[in-house]
């Protein structure tokens, strides 16, 4: 009989094949805090403002350019005390993909430094 360890991760099928796993994300947005809890981020090119919580919210301040997605959902993972949730992989590869698609994150193959623009909250104007 075998002797194999377990991984304490689950299997993450989603972030397994999802073909940019190995891109580092960045914001693109400038933004601002709301409250303690929500975040407002203008959506480039566009004259909109949008309102950011949960997991929409700590995916974009997760967003600094240093740290691949795969990296990313690891950590992530890591902060659960308990059982990680099967999904977890899922759930965050669709935010990664719904911010990416409003075009306040960039997806990008290079580690890249995050421009101060959009660093620090202040939005302006």
């Amino acid at each position: 009989m075998f002797n194999r360890k377990k991984s304490k991760y689950p299997d993450f099928r989603i972030l397994n094949t999802f073909y940019k796993r190995s891109f580092y994300f960045l914001k693109n947005a400038e933004w601002s805090w709301l409250d303690e809890e929500s975040i407002l981020v203008t959506e480039p090119h566009k004259l909109d403002v949008i309102t950011l919580t949960g997991w929409p919210r700590f995916i974009f301040l997760s967003a600094t350019g240093d740290k691949t997605v795969e990296e990313f959902v690891y950590s992530v993972a890591d902060q659960f005390a308990e059982a990680i949730p099967g999904t977890l992989d899922k759930v965050l590869v669709h935010e990664l993909l719904e911010l990416e698609s409003k075009k306040i994150i960039l997806l990008t193959n290079k580690k890249q430094m995050l421009p101060i623009e959009f660093d620090l909250p202040g939005l302006k104007g």
